[in-house]
Protein backbone atom coordinates (compact mmCIF):
# COMPACT_ATOMS: atom_id res chain seq x y z
CA UNK A 1 0.00 0.00 0.00
CA UNK A 2 1.05 3.82 -0.48
CA UNK A 3 0.99 4.20 3.36
CA UNK A 4 3.57 1.25 3.90
CA UNK A 5 5.87 2.54 1.19
CA UNK A 6 6.10 6.26 2.44
CA UNK A 7 6.31 4.67 6.02
CA UNK A 8 9.74 2.55 4.43
CA UNK A 9 10.82 5.14 2.70
CA UNK A 10 10.45 7.97 5.25
CA UNK A 11 12.54 5.20 7.88
CA UNK A 12 14.87 4.34 4.86
CA UNK A 13 15.70 8.43 4.86
CA UNK A 14 16.43 9.21 8.19
CA UNK A 15 18.76 6.00 8.60
CA UNK A 16 20.54 7.22 4.98
CA UNK A 17 20.83 10.95 6.17
CA UNK A 18 22.00 9.89 9.44
CA UNK A 19 24.72 7.24 8.44
CA UNK A 20 25.58 8.96 5.71
CA UNK A 21 25.73 12.31 6.32
CA UNK A 22 29.61 11.99 7.45
CA UNK A 23 30.91 10.67 4.44
CA UNK A 24 28.97 13.53 2.21
CA UNK A 25 30.33 16.23 4.80
CA UNK A 26 33.90 14.85 4.39
CA UNK A 27 33.53 14.85 0.55
CA UNK A 28 31.99 17.84 0.13
CA UNK A 29 34.24 19.87 2.44
CA UNK A 30 36.78 18.64 -0.03
CA UNK A 31 35.37 19.85 -2.59
CA UNK A 32 34.63 23.24 -0.97
CA UNK A 33 38.33 23.39 -0.15
CA UNK A 34 40.96 25.40 -2.26
CA UNK A 35 43.80 22.75 -0.92
CA UNK A 36 44.07 19.35 -1.97
CA UNK A 37 43.32 17.34 1.37
CA UNK A 38 43.39 13.76 2.01
CA UNK A 39 40.67 12.21 3.86
CA UNK A 40 42.41 12.16 7.31
CA UNK A 41 43.00 15.88 7.16
CA UNK A 42 39.87 16.85 5.84
CA UNK A 43 38.10 15.02 8.78
CA UNK A 44 40.53 16.78 11.39
CA UNK A 45 39.67 19.85 10.08
CA UNK A 46 36.11 19.66 10.02
CA UNK A 47 36.56 18.50 13.85
CA UNK A 48 39.34 21.29 14.75
CA UNK A 49 36.44 23.63 13.04
CA UNK A 50 33.14 22.65 14.58
CA UNK A 51 34.20 19.71 16.66
CA UNK A 52 33.22 15.88 15.87
CA UNK A 53 28.95 16.76 15.60
CA UNK A 54 30.61 18.87 12.95
CA UNK A 55 30.46 15.45 10.47
CA UNK A 56 27.00 15.72 10.46
CA UNK A 57 26.10 19.08 9.62
CA UNK A 58 23.70 19.57 6.81
CA UNK A 59 22.44 16.27 8.25
CA UNK A 60 18.39 17.95 8.19
CA UNK A 61 18.86 19.96 5.19
CA UNK A 62 20.11 15.73 3.87
CA UNK A 63 16.59 14.67 5.71
CA UNK A 64 14.65 16.96 4.32
CA UNK A 65 15.88 16.82 0.08
CA UNK A 66 15.76 12.39 0.50
CA UNK A 67 12.23 12.82 2.12
CA UNK A 68 11.42 15.00 -0.69
CA UNK A 69 12.53 13.23 -3.09
CA UNK A 70 11.50 10.34 -2.02
CA UNK A 71 7.75 11.25 -1.44
CA UNK A 72 7.59 12.59 -4.84
CA UNK A 73 8.83 10.11 -6.62
CA UNK A 74 7.01 7.46 -5.50
CA UNK A 75 3.85 9.16 -4.94
CA UNK A 76 4.30 10.14 -8.63
CA UNK A 77 5.02 6.91 -9.90
CA UNK A 78 2.39 5.04 -8.39
CA UNK A 79 -0.16 7.35 -9.52
CA UNK A 80 0.72 7.66 -12.87
CA UNK A 81 2.29 3.92 -12.99
CA UNK A 82 -1.50 2.26 -14.33
CA UNK A 83 -1.70 4.94 -16.74
CA UNK A 84 1.05 4.17 -18.79
CA UNK A 85 1.00 0.53 -17.99
CA UNK A 86 -2.18 1.00 -20.37
CA UNK A 87 -1.34 3.17 -23.19
CA UNK A 88 2.25 2.09 -23.22
CA UNK A 89 2.67 -1.62 -22.25
CA UNK A 90 6.39 -2.53 -22.62
CA UNK A 91 7.88 0.96 -21.74
CA UNK A 92 5.25 2.08 -19.44
CA UNK A 93 7.49 1.57 -15.98
CA UNK A 94 10.31 2.82 -17.31
CA UNK A 95 9.00 6.14 -18.92
CA UNK A 96 6.86 6.98 -15.70
CA UNK A 97 10.25 6.16 -13.42
CA UNK A 98 12.42 8.74 -15.31
CA UNK A 99 9.09 11.34 -15.55
CA UNK A 100 8.79 10.57 -11.80
CA UNK A 101 12.67 10.93 -11.10
CA UNK A 102 12.85 13.91 -13.34
CA UNK A 103 10.06 15.92 -11.33
CA UNK A 104 11.67 14.68 -7.70
CA UNK A 105 14.99 16.23 -8.64
CA UNK A 106 13.33 19.02 -10.04
CA UNK A 107 11.46 19.87 -7.01
CA UNK A 108 14.13 18.53 -4.10
CA UNK A 109 17.33 20.36 -6.30
CA UNK A 110 17.17 23.67 -3.80
CA UNK A 111 17.18 22.00 -0.82
CA UNK A 112 20.18 19.97 -2.13
CA UNK A 113 21.67 23.05 -3.33
CA UNK A 114 21.31 24.38 0.32
CA UNK A 115 22.55 20.72 1.65
CA UNK A 116 25.87 21.15 -0.41
CA UNK A 117 26.75 24.07 0.77
CA UNK A 118 26.15 23.45 4.59
CA UNK A 119 28.05 20.09 4.42
CA UNK A 120 31.21 22.00 2.42
CA UNK A 121 31.44 25.04 3.76
CA UNK A 122 29.37 24.65 6.87
CA UNK A 123 27.01 27.94 6.17
CA UNK A 124 23.99 28.21 4.47
CA UNK A 125 24.73 30.73 1.76
CA UNK A 126 23.53 30.41 -1.58
CA UNK A 127 20.74 32.16 -3.34
CA UNK A 128 17.46 30.35 -5.09
CA UNK A 129 17.47 33.20 -8.05
CA UNK A 130 21.38 32.32 -8.85
CA UNK A 131 21.94 28.79 -7.59
CA UNK A 132 18.84 26.77 -6.40
CA UNK A 133 18.84 24.43 -9.57
CA UNK A 134 22.74 24.29 -10.23
CA UNK A 135 23.90 20.59 -10.42
CA UNK A 136 20.23 19.51 -11.34
CA UNK A 137 21.76 18.33 -15.04
CA UNK A 138 24.30 16.19 -12.96
CA UNK A 139 21.52 14.89 -11.04
CA UNK A 140 19.28 13.95 -13.37
CA UNK A 141 22.22 12.52 -15.19
CA UNK A 142 22.81 10.20 -12.13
Amino acid sequence: SRKTVLAASSISTVIYAVVLSPFEVVKNTQIASYKHLSIPQTIRLIKAKSGFKGLWRGTMPAFISTLINNLVYYSLYEELRPKADYYFQILGPGLVAAASRTFSAAVASPVERLRTSVQGTGSGDFSLKTKGFHGLQATLCR
